[in-house]
C-alpha cells in the first residue's frame, strides 16, 4: 500500500496499523509529512515486536516534527521490550478516567462511590502494568504525567462505547419487566411526589408504577440500564442518550433557629450568609449540581471550609435547630415541619433547583411514552415552571 494511502486511513484507524501498510519502520521517516499522530498507538502497536527498541531509535532520528516525549517512550521501550502487551481491566481504565477528570483521587472516589485508596492501588496496578509513570507525585497530590494525559484521551472513546453496549445490554434486559419503576431524588419539588404517586398508566393490562428515590446521579445511571423506566432529577444533566425535559423551578430557602441574629428579616440575601457555617448537600450526591452553586457562593466570599454536608433535608434541619449552622434548603422544604426552626425566602434568583424528567431517548415508545404523555399534563397543571415560555 503506498504511504499516501495508508495515512488517508488515520482518522479511522491507529497510526501504527497505517505505518505497517505502508512499510513498517522504514516508512516513519516520512511521517513527518503526515499530521501530528498520536504515537501512542504506535507504542500500542509496536509493544510486543522483536523490534521495538529499534523502532524508537528509529522514530528518535526522524527529528523534531514529530512532536512526541521520545525520552519517555524509550524509558517504556527498555523496560518492557520482552514483555507481553498488558491488558487494563475496564475498572483501571474507568478510575483513571475519573481521576483525569476530577483532578484529584478524593473527588474521583466521591463519584464512584469508593474509597481513595482502592483508586490509588489500582492506578498503581495500572501504571506498573503498563511500564507507564501515568502520574507525577506533587506536594498536592498526584498530577497527570505528559504520558497520562495522552493514555487518558485516547482511552475515553474507548469507554465511551463500552459504557453504551453495557447500558444497551442491561437495557435490553430489563426492559420487558414488570412493574413500571420510576425514580426520583429527594431534592425534586415538594408537590411533585403526591401527584406522582397517585399517576396511573392508561389500560386495564397496563403496569403499576413503583417510586424508587436515589440521588440524580444514580438515577440517572439506572435509567440507561433500565432498571428505571424513568427518573425525575435535579438539573444539570448531561447525557445525550437522555430525553430530558424541565417541569419544575423553585428557589431556595434559609433554614436557621429561630433565636438566630438574622431571624428578625423577612427575606435574605446570600451574601449576608457569608460568615455563617452552611449547611449544604454533599458533592457526591450531584457533582454538577453542586460545582455550580458553590462556584457563585466562592464569588460572594464563602469559606468552603465552612460548608457542612447534609444528605437529608431531615439532616439539614437538625443542624439549624440547634444553632450549628444555617441551611439553604428548597423552598417547599418548609413542608418538614420543626420546633425552633424559621424558613427565609432567599432573594438570590441564581441559587436555584431545577427539576427535570427524563427517559431514554431512543426508547421513546410504548409504556415510556404513554408515562410521559400522562405525566405532562398533570405536572403542568401544578404550575411549577414559571420560566417556562
Amino acid at each position: 500500500m503506498p504511504l499516501s494511502d495508508a495515512l488517508a486511513d488515520a482518522q479511522t484507524q491507529p497510526v501504527a496499523a497505517c505505518v505497517l501498510k505502508a512499510g513498517g519502520i522504514d516508512a516513519i521517516e516520512r511521517l513527518k509529512d503526515a499530521r501530528q499522530a498520536n504515537l501512542l498507538f504506535v507504542l500500542h502497536h509496536w509493544h510486543t515486536s522483536r523490534n521495538f527498541q529499534e523502532f524508537w531509535r528509529n522514530l528518535f532520528q526522524a527529528g523534531p516534527h514529530i512532536k512526541v516525549h521520545i525520552h519517555e517512550a524509550l524509558v517504556l521501550a527498555s523496560r518492557r521490550t520482552d514483555a507481553v502487551w498488558y491488558s487494563p481491566s475496564l475498572q483501571q481504565l474507568l478510575y483513571l478516567e475519573a481521576v483525569l477528570e476530577e483532578g484529584n483521587v478524593v473527588r474521583a472516589a466521591d463519584r464512584l462511590h469508593t474509597t481513595h485508596s482502592t483508586i490509588s492501588r489500582s492506578l498503581k496496578a495500572l501504571s506498573n502494568g503498563l511500564g507507564i509513570d501515568l502520574f507525577d507525585k506533587t506536594p498536592r497530590g498526584l498530577k497527570p504525567s505528559n504520558v497520562g494525559r495522552v493514555y487518558g484521551v485516547q482511552i475515553r472513546s474507548s469507554l465511551e462505547q463500552a459504557k453504551l453496549a453495557f447500558d444497551l445490554a442491561r437495557y435490553e434486559t430489563n426492559l420487558h419487566q414488570r412493574p413500571f419503576c420510576v425514580g426520583h431524588s429527594p431534592y425534586i419539588h415538594g408537590s411533585l411526589l403526591p401527584l406522582l404517586e397517585q399517576l396511573t398508566l392508561p389500560g386495564s393490562e397496563a403496569p403499576s408504577i413503583l417510586l424508587r428515590s436515589a440521588p440524580t446521579t444514580r438515577l440517572v445511571w439506572r435509567v440507561l440500564r433500565g432498571e428505571l423506566q424513568a427518573g425525575f432529577g435535579v438539573l444539570p444533566i448531561v447525557d445525550k442518550a437522555l430525553w430530558i425535559e424541565r417541569i419544575a423551578y423553585e428557589p431556595f430557602s434559609v433554614c436557621l433557629a429561630e433565636h438566630h441574629r438574622l431571624a428578625i428579616k423577612s427575606r435574605l440575601a446570600a451574601r449576608e450568609l457569608s460568615n455563617e457555617t452552611l449547611v449544604w448537600i454533599p458533592r457526591s450526591i450531584h457533582r454538577l449540581f453542586y460545582d455550580e452553586i458553590v462556584n457563585y457562593l466562592l464569588t460572594l466570599k464563602f469559606d468552603p471550609r465552612r460548608f457542612l454536608e447534609a444528605h437529608t433535608i431531615t439532616q439539614a434541619l437538625d443542624f439549624a435547630a440547634h444553632g450549628a449552622a444555617v441551611a439553604l434548603v428548597p423552598r417547599s422544604a418548609s413542608r418538614f415541619q420543626r420546633s425552633g426552626v424559621l424558613f427565609k425566602p432567599l432573594t438570590d434568583e441564581l441559587i436555584r433547583i431545577e427539576t427535570a424528567l427524563f427517559v431514554r431517548r431512543d426508547q421513546m415508545r410504548a409504556a415510556i411514552k404513554e408515562f410521559v404523555a400522562v405525566a405532562l399534563p398533570a405536572i403542568a397543571a401544578l404550575k411549577l415552571n414559571p420560566l417556562a415560555r
